[in-house]
């Protein structure tokens, strides 16, 4: 049970890591102009500081479901139930008590969202998890 959340913990963390290296280099990630490709524009795009620096989640022990409460998700799938209330997202332990998340989203999602694992974050409930991503 435990690899399945550090995926899910590590992923978003080594991603902030690589794009905060790649800000700072100061070159440019385009790749290079293919012969016989001409350019659509004669302005170079503008480079700049993130808007908001990444926080990162800090890594926690997973906690089981337990308690029948778990909300059921359009697609099939299930939320948590932890101290017997429905989460929308996982149960982690912090500080020696069981809590409801959605990666760095504390308390899980709202209502009418989910805790989808593939973009690590809360999405529309009814929002395909495969074709958001492409």
């Amino acid at each position: 049970m435990r690899a399945p959340v550090l995926r899910f913990v590590l992923v978003p963390l080594v991603a902030a890591a690589l794009m905060l290296g790649c800000a700072g280099t100061g070159r440019s990630s385009a790749p290079p102009a293919q012969p016989g490709a001409e350019s659509v524009s004669s302005v170079e795009p503008a480079h700049g500081e993130f808007a908001t620096r990444p926080e990162p989640v800090a890594q926690l022990p997973p906690v089981a479901s337990s308690g029948g409460c778990e909300p059921r998700y359009r697609n099939g799938r299930t939320g948590t139930c932890i101290y017997d209330q429905p989460c929308r997202g996982f149960g982690v332990l912090e500080r020696d008590r069981a809590e409801c998340r959605c990666f760095a989203t504390r308390g899980g999602c709202a209502e009418g969202y989910r805790c989808d694992t593939r973009a690590a974050e809360c999405i529309r409930e009814d929002e395909d998890e495969f074709n958001r991503l492409r």
